[in-house]
């Protein structure tokens, strides 16, 4: 049996030792370096945060490594040497910059002109004397703003089955794009199918198809895609005008203008595509005759003559349908010269008048000579 002795002093030795130990234990692990998950948007700039707490003991060096979609690997790309030695290594060059404090303990670095090929894990690694490195990763995550665009489909026909109207593409962004359609200004009903593709460099393409049953009053209204995105401060709205197809409609022909001797006549209709081609006819004659000129949408009439009066119809026609709109025109050459005879019968008749009440009021105002005999015979009979 052996016996094993220690004196006092051996003791106090010994129960220093394990002070010791258990105090520098106690330290590395109250030793934490800080930061926090990083996002941004491609083409913008990233701060990735390392700050080191509950530690006295000096800094030697802090290293940045990373693994990213780019390289997989991880590796070392960045490293700063108290006090300000800044070495970019296996990395980034100019778009790396430092923004951090050696003295406060803080190795803060920027990425500029951040692309799709930096997402992924970054490790701020610090070392100590004694204790050694300490280290925490940050995930950097970007997002690539959608590209948005509408795309009409091919018109759509009046009375035709339901069809899609335009589509919505939110192209190429990460994550994927939230699209909606807004058709606060169509009165009938209305369908949204969506449909997302993977890309193979992360991103994703939404396409958004607006589906409706075209009436003649769509034709003109405006509906809006609406696209929201991580990446879009506010949401994005492309507005769409619609454009449906349909037969003439609802044929009118009026009086446009006069020429320089003539009424000119205009055929209006309501169509979509705009008519292709217009007929004028006259509808108790084969032909319209050499005094009237059909342009189209308009007839002019080359001069005034009353064997031009009669009933005349416009034919207007698109791929889809026609049609046609009378009127009867009726015009007077001779109203210059009746117009001209009859001010000068009215004044004639104003003078007669005149003269009459003349004659009226001087006969009233003079007494006869047969009134003057009576008179002075009643004088003589009193």
């Amino acid at each position: 049996m052996v016996s094993v002795t220690a004196s006092r002093h051996d003791k106090m030795n010994v129960i220093d030792v394990v002070c010791l130990c258990s105090c520098f234990r106690f330290t590395t692990e109250a030793i934490r370096v800080v930061n926090g998950p990083v996002s941004v948007t491609e083409g913008g700039s990233a701060n990735l945060s390392c700050r080191l707490t509950e530690t006295d003991e000096d800094l030697e060096q802090v290293t940045w490594q990373k693994r990213t979609r780019g390289i997989p690997d991880n590796h070392n790309f960045f490293v700063i040497l108290p006090p300000r030695d800044v070495r970019n290594v296996n990395g980034l060059g100019n778009r790396v910059r430092f923004i951090g404090n050696l003295t406060m303990k803080t190795g803060s670095i920027q990425i500029l002109n951040v692309s799709l090929h930096d997402e992924g894990v970054y490790t701020c690694i610090f070392t100590l004397f004694p204790s050694g490195p300490h280290q925490t990763e940050t995930r950097l995550t970007v997002h690539v703003r959608p590209v948005v665009t509408v795309t009409p489909a091919a018109p759509l026909v009046v009375g035709g089955e339901s069809g899609i109207l335009a589509t919505c593409i939110a192209a190429n962004g990460r994550p994927a794009a939230v699209v909606s359609w807004r058709t606060d200004q169509l009165d009938g009903p209305t369908e949204i199918q969506n449909n997302a593709t993977q890309n193979p460099n992360g991103t994703t393409t939404v396409r958004s198809y607006l589906l409706v049953t075209s009436t003649r009053s769509m034709n003109g209204r405006e509906v809006q895609c609406v696209v929201n995105h991580t990446a879009l401060e506010h949401e994005e709205n492309v507005p769409y005008r619609i454009s449906v197809h349909y037969a003439p409609q609802s044929g009118n022909i009026s009086l446009n203008g006069t020429s320089s001797e003539a009424p000119v006549f205009q055929c209006d209709v309501d169509a979509n595509p705009a008519p292709t081609r217009y007929t004028w006819s006259r509808v108790d004659s084969e032909v319209l005759g050499p005094s009237l000129r059909p342009e189209g949408g308009r007839l002019v009439f080359l001069k005034r003559d009353p064997g031009l009066n009669g009933l005349y119809a416009c034919e207007a026609s698109n791929q889809f349908g026609r049609v046609t709109g009378t009127l009867f025109v009726y015009t007077d050459d001779t109203r210059g010269y009746y117009g001209g005879l009859i001010a000068a019968i009215f004044v004639l008749l104003s003078a007669l008048c005149l003269l009459s009440f003349y004659t009226w009021n001087l006969r009233r105002s003079r007494p006869q000579q047969g009134d003057v005999g009576m008179q002075a015979l009643g004088q003589q009979e009193s």
